[in-house]
């Protein structure tokens, strides 16, 4: 699984490039991966969150214009921007199931994304789906966050409709 969780300036010790960096945002995580000097590519939103005094917004993930499927934009920017006061850990937890590319490569493949536009939805094409596709060359990438939540919706709605045809069953006798 992943690293111990800290704040960036203590991971920035930890990181090698093209490492995938998770990111607590409290009711999600984020994903960048890491290019070296203290600089991450991520999948964001398309509003310009990177003033040092602004508090990360849903935006600054894409999360806003993901619950719509609508675009977000890849970015390059210092790991202190994305991650702010958020605790943060080196995560490439596929490297078990899934060969990861060069350390170039993950890197020349990152950054070649940077300033393109790209379709975001939040189950499909996610930040996470962005930096795995990255470190591993596998195109669409994948997201166990996507999966999870997919799974959980799944419960709860297989969950209710069990709970309906019961009572429609048992309220007929």
């Amino acid at each position: 699984m992943g690293g111990r969780w800290m704040f960036w300036h203590q991971l920035l010790e930890h990181c090698e490039r093209g490492d995938l960096i998770e990111i607590d945002r409290t009711t999600y995580y984020h994903w960048c991966v890491y290019i070296g000097q203290g600089d991450v590519v991520h999948l964001t939103g398309l509003e310009d969150n990177t003033k040092p005094d602004s508090k990360p917004s849903l935006s600054s993930s894409a999360s806003s214009a993901s619950v719509l499927g609508e675009t977000a934009l890849v970015r390059r920017q210092h790991l202190r921007e994305v991650a702010r006061n958020d605790r943060c850990r080196v995560n490439n937890k596929w490297d078990a199931k899934h060969e990861p590319l060069e350390p170039d490569e993950i890197v020349a493949m990152a950054v070649s994304c940077v300033g393109q536009e790209m379709r975001y939805d939040v189950v499909g094409r996610n930040c996470e789906h962005f930096v795995t596709a990255s470190r591993y060359g596998r195109s669409g990438g994948f997201s166990d966050q996507a999966n999870n939540a997919v799974a959980a919706v799944g419960g709860v709605t297989g969950g209710l409709i069990i709970g309906f045809l019961l009572s429609m069953f048992f309220g007929r006798r």
